[in-house]
């Protein structure tokens, strides 16, 4: 909504208008993503957060509990309820 506005700004349009495309073309990249190359996505993911944390670290990120943390936990939540 916000950006069909700023479209119908001629100094805003051609940025607006590009920031349309994008998102319509990243929309359609996840739609035609098929339920096995999401779940092989998903486990390197999964993958990348393990090898990680296999030097023993609590923490993906420094020595607290970070951003970064936050974002692990939702997803492992979402596949834990999820299934």
């Amino acid at each position: 909504m916000k950006l069909e506005k700023m479209r119908e700004n001629p100094e805003l349009r051609e940025s607006a208008e590009a920031k349309i495309e994008l998102m319509e073309k990243k929309n359609a990249e996840k739609e035609a993503m098929s339920s096995s190359e999401a779940e092989a996505k998903l486990l390197e993911i999964l993958e990348m957060i393990d090898h990680d944390l296999s030097d023993g670290r609590e923490f993906l990120v420094g020595n607290q509990y970070s951003m970064a943390d936050i974002v692990a936990t939702c997803l492992l939540a979402r596949i834990h309820f999820g299934k």
